[in-house]
């Protein structure tokens, strides 16, 4: 299952990712990256990364996406 992330380099979104990926599932971020290089940590992993706003997704993001979160 394809999982898309919003906010997935915040707070709750890293360890969500973290937990998402160790049940198996295929995740995809999306975050605008404001706050790129002020991480308190680094997460220890890589997601197929989409840079732009939740309020400017389009249906082609979404392609191939099961859920969101």
């Amino acid at each position: 299952m394809k999982v898309l992330v919003t906010g997935n380099k915040g707070y709750i979104g890293t360890v969500l990712c973290k937990n998402l990926l160790e049940e198996g599932f295929d995740v995809v971020g999306l975050d605008t990256g404001f706050y790129d290089g002020c991480f308190l940590f680094h997460p220890g992993y890589a997601v197929k990364q989409i840079e732009k706003d939740v309020r400017d997704v389009l249906e082609e993001d979404l392609a191939g996406i099961n859920a969101v979160i």
